[in-house]
């Protein structure tokens, strides 16, 4: 049985980012994904600005495009644009991202497990060490030994689970979808350069919508509900996917090919 002082649970790019973390600093981390490859993983946006791309050395590869400005889409259908003719930041390819993660891992003589879920863990009764169950496609069983495990598998929590400390926390819980588009060139420039978002119920009830630019071609466009405290996961009225044909179909992208769809429960501070 392998034993190391962390393992990660999940290589998305907090988890990801932790063990490369632990790696650059000289801790053994083993980390472990469900998926075989990230570059299949592009569950989701990000932007950041020039400064912080800078600050955890990002190459060019994980950056689909660059934004020099923000727009927003009011209630009374207006637009507001903030433009420098600079590059202010960039948006990241979460797929390429979650795969430089690893790789930087490995090379920082860390060890990485894809393919492998987390069934359990379990207290080593003969030490305070921790042994983590893995599973492999094939259905076989490995064991591994470390001091720390982190459940970094996001909404799933395969470790933590659903607990009271959720309440506790004071989690802002949403629920939301984001799809992949293929566009043609007229309409991928409309919207390359900035980041744009549409406010107010008259778009998306409780919450908002927003434009990503990708690679030439390619948007990401998503649609995100924040329901009060006082109700539950669901809200009523039209579900998410009539939500974000609606609003498609204002912003001129109704016509679009859908190349990949992913959404899910969101919680933030």
């Amino acid at each position: 049985m392998e034993t190391f002082e962390v393992l990660v649970a999940g290589a998305g790019p907090a988890g990801g980012e932790l063990a490369r973390c632990l790696a650059q600093a000289g801790v053994s981390v083993c980390l472990v994904d469900r998926l075989a490859d990230m570059r299949q993983a592009a569950f989701s946006s990000a932007a950041l600005p020039l400064a912080s791309v800078s600050r955890f050395g990002l190459p060019a590869e994980v950056l689909a495009a660059s934004w020099h400005g923000w727009q927003l889409l009011g209630p009374n259908a207006i637009w507001h644009q903030w433009q420098q003719q600079h590059a202010l930041g960039a948006v990241l390819d979460f797929g390429a991202l979650r795969h430089w993660l690893t790789v930087q891992v490995q090379a920082l003589g860390g060890e990485v497990r894809l393919a492998s879920s987390v069934v359990a863990v379990e207290t080593n009764s003969n030490s305070n060490q921790l042994i983590t169950k893995l599973r492999d496609p094939h259905g076989k069983i490995t064991k591994v030994k470390s001091n720390w495990v982190v459940d970094a598998t996001g909404q799933s929590r395969c470790l933590i689970g659903e607990t009271s400390n959720l309440v506790k926390d004071h989690l802002l819980l949403g629920i939301g979808l984001e799809w992949l588009l293929k566009v043609d060139m007229g309409r991928w420039q409309h919207w390359s350069k900035k980041l744009s978002f549409a406010l107010g119920s008259s778009w998306v009830p409780n919450g908002y919508g927003w434009v990503f630019p990708m690679q030439p071609g390619l948007l990401k466009v998503g649609v995100c509900r924040l329901p009060p405290p006082w109700q539950s996961k669901q809200l009523g009225g039209l579900a998410l996917g009539l939500l974000q044909k609606q609003l498609l179909k204002k912003l001129d992208l109704g016509g679009a090919t859908v190349i990949n769809r992913h959404g899910g429960v969101i919680r933030s501070r």
